[in-house]
Order: C-alpha cells, then sequence, then structure tokens
C-alpha cells in the first residue's frame, strides 16, 4: 500500500510539475523522453487512478487511446438520409457487425435526401424496430437530424440501451456529397448533429452514380479503412457525450502556434465533436485516401418546367416545376487539392470541417483548420495518423 502510494505521488508530482509551466503536448514530447511518459501513465492506469485526467496535460493524451486499455468493443450509430432500408447503411452494419462492433442502426424510414439539417417540430416522430431487417435496426419517421436526436438524447435509443457509441457514422449515402452540397445533405446533417451531442462523427458516400453492389461494397469498404483506424485511438465512450459541461468557452488560439500543436487540436476538436469527417469514394476507387479541402461546384439552371400552365386558368398550382441536380454544372478552379479533383483521380476524398458555424464559440480557428490539409504518407490526415501511431506505442 505504501509502495503504491509512493508510486502514484511521484507520478502526480510529474505531471503537476510539467502543467506548471504550461507546456503543450507537443513540447512535452521534446522536454521529456517519450518511453518515461508512457511508462508513468501506464502505472497510474494499473493503479486504478483516473482522477488525473482533469489535468491539462492528460485531456488531449488520455482521450487519445489511455483509456482504451482493457475495453470492450467500439459501439457505432448509423443513420442516414437514403432511409433505412437503404443496401449502403445495410452493408454498412454488417461489416462492422463482422468486425466485433455493437451497431445500433436509426435511420429515416422513407428517402429524406437533400433535407439538409431539418428536425421535425410540428408532428410526433415514431420509432419503430425493424427485426425483419436484422438486430438493432430501427426506422424514425423523420430527418437524419430526428434519427440522431431520437438515437443519442437522454430519454432516446442509447438510453435504453444503457449504451454510449463510440463514433457515429451518417452514410453509405448513395450519390456524392462534395461541394458545398454539404449543406443540402442529409447525410451531413446526420453527421453533424451527431457531433453536436460531442460524439466523433462521419459522414461517408459512394461518389458516383452507379449504385451497383460492388461500387456499394467499395465505398463500404474505403469507410471502413477510415473509421477503424479511427477507432484504434477514440476512447470507448466520448468523454464530451451530450456536452455535459454547457458554459461556451471561446478557443483562444495564437498565431505562432508550432504545426505539431495544431495537429493536437485537431485531434482535439474530433474527439469532442467539433470536428468531423466527409468522405467520398468514388465507384472505381485506387484504394488510396487523400486530405481534400471542399472544390467549388455552381448548378446552372436547374429548374425545369413540367406543365404548362392551363389556359384561362389564374391558379398558381396549376403550374408543376422540378429541380433537376444535373442541369449546367460549373467547377471553380482552386490551387488547394479539392475533393473534386481527388475523386476524378480515383482516391476517396477526406474533408475535415468544422461542426460549428463561423463565429461560434466552439469554432475552429482558420490558423488551426487549414492543418487538416495536411495528409501523411497514407493519406489520412496527419492529426489521424499522430492519434493512431499514439495509440499504438501505447
Amino acid at each position: 500500500m505504501v509502495e503504491r502510494c509512493a508510486t502514484l505521488r511521484i507520478s502526480i508530482m510529474s505531471c503537476q510539475k510539467v502543467t506548471a509551466f504550461g507546456f503543450s503536448t507537443s513540447t512535452f514530447w521534446q522536454s521529456i523522453q517519450k518511453r518515461y511518459f508512457i511508462a508513468v501513465v501506464r502505472r497510474l492506469h494499473q493503479l486504478g487512478f483516473s482522477r488525473c485526467q482533469h489535468l491539462p496535460i492528460f485531456r488531449s493524451i488520455m482521450t487519445s487511446g489511455i483509456s482504451n486499455i482493457s475495453r470492450s468493443s467500439p459501439c457505432i450509430l448509423l443513420t442516414n438520409d437514403d432511409g433505412v432500408n437503404s443496401p449502403g447503411i445495410l452493408l454498412l452494419a454488417k461489416r462492422f457487425v463482422s468486425w466485433g462492433c455493437e451497431v445500433i442502426v436509426v435511420a429515416p424510414d422513407t428517402n429524406q435526401s437533400a433535407c439538409s439539417h431539418r428536425l421535425t417540430m410540428s408532428s410526433d416522430l415514431r420509432l419503430k424496430e425493424l427485426r425483419s431487417l436484422g438486430e438493432n435496426i430501427y426506422s424514425v419517421s423523420g430527418s437524419p437530424a430526428d434519427c440522431v436526436s431520437v438515437a443519442l438524447d437522454p430519454n432516446g435509443v442509447f438510453y435504453h440501451k444503457n449504451l454510449v457509441p463510440t463514433i457515429a457514422i451518417s452514410g453509405i449515402n448513395l450519390g456524392p456529397n462534395t461541394s458545398h452540397d454539404v449543406l443540402h445533405s442529409g447525410t451531413f446533417a446526420g453527421a453533424r448533429h451527431a457531433a453536436f451531442y460531442g460524439v466523433p462523427s462521419v459522414a461517408t458516400s459512394l461518389a458516383s452514380n452507379d449504385m451497383r453492389e460492388e461500387n456499394i461494397l467499395t465505398a463500404v469498404e474505403a469507410t471502413f479503412q477510415l473509421c477503424s483506424k479511427l477507432l484504434t485511438f477514440l476512447p470507448r465512450r466520448p468523454n464530451n457525450f451530450q456536452r455535459p459541461r454547457a458554459t461556451f468557452v471561446r478557443r483562444h488560439v495564437e498565431e505562432s502556434l508550432t504545426e505539431d500543436r495544431c495537429f493536437d487540436i485537431l485531434l482535439q476538436c474530433f474527439q469532442a465533436g467539433d470536428l468531423l469527417l466527409n468522405l467520398n469514394v468514388p465507384s472505381r476507387w485506387n484504394g488510396k485516401f487523400l486530405s481534400t479541402s471542399l472544390g467549388g461546384v455552381f448548378y446552372r439552371d436547374v429548374l425545369q418546367r413540367v406543365s404548362e400552365k392551363e389556359e384561362n386558368s389564374d391558379m398558381k398550382e396549376d403550374e408543376l416545376f422540378r429541380l433537376v441536380v444535373h442541369g449546367g454544372i460549373e467547377f471553380v478552379q482552386d490551387e488547394r487539392l479539392t475533393d473534386i479533383e481527388a475523386l476524378q483521380r480515383k482516391f476517396a476524398s477526406i474533408t475535415c470541417l468544422s461542426t460549428w458555424p463561423e463565429t461560434h464559440p466552439f469554432e475552429i480557428p482558420c490558423c488551426v483548420l487549414k492543418y487538416a490539409l495536411h495528409s501523411a504518407k497514407s493519406g489520412f490526415p496527419t492529426w489521424v495518423e499522430r492519434g493512431s501511431e499514439f495509440q499504438s506505442q501505447l
């Protein structure tokens, strides 16, 4: 018992000394041998000491993998906007279940494509369990954002199952979600709404008009590769789930931040639900990824008249129109690598986007978000590789 307390006291003093000087995570790695620190953290875990997680130096490190030791299988929330019967979401669920994950599907009962972030406020939402489709599959009479609320709110599906999602995945969308289409997309809105609840989230799409099963399975594989990488360092229970700290604190970030520190901030933002990923996979995927920005696209002449107004009629209801997505498409040239360019080159595109709009207290400063465009050799965002590499050393 004496040895246990002594070891614990040494470990705590080591942590407090570092935080007293206000070292950032990256500076800390430069000032103390990494092996020693990992040994200290492992010893803390063996002693069952978890209260050190409130210390600043542990907030990113502990949530990046220390708490992953000896824990249960990940739990995944799946939603989409194509509907609960879509092959994209059912094949994706099957893939993660076969990997040993606990998967809960909560998706719209009808197609909700391009519904954006709509919430149903004027009518009740009906939840149904669809045992004919498999275990833990539910439909909701609403939008993808509605589905996420029904799943994650304190009186929702996960609460009654005594579960907490490790990650939320929205998709696989049957069609691309690039450029500003993310603003129209119900798929992206589903992932973003889960991020509102403090859950790390990914939106994923098959960027093709060819919906054959083999192409959907290609998108399933790319999604699995990305999300399984994320699951190597995500804690099984998000520390920010349902955002227990109601106080909004604006991030004060200096322009002189080092590159390493910016990568650390991006990792923390993703774990807190303040950053989410948008994945697009081409049907003829080359098996590689690229970190990209959103491309620029304008849709021209999208309004199509379906029928002429009847003669001698003043009723506006007699005029019918249809929005045609594939009217005139104009691409904007960009010096940065965009999601559109990556797809044209047969790469899967990973775009990191802020959950919150500009001027929101949780917005990610541009001086940090620009580092989300950095790709590791694997094509994954560099901050993702850093999180995975750190976990592999524990």
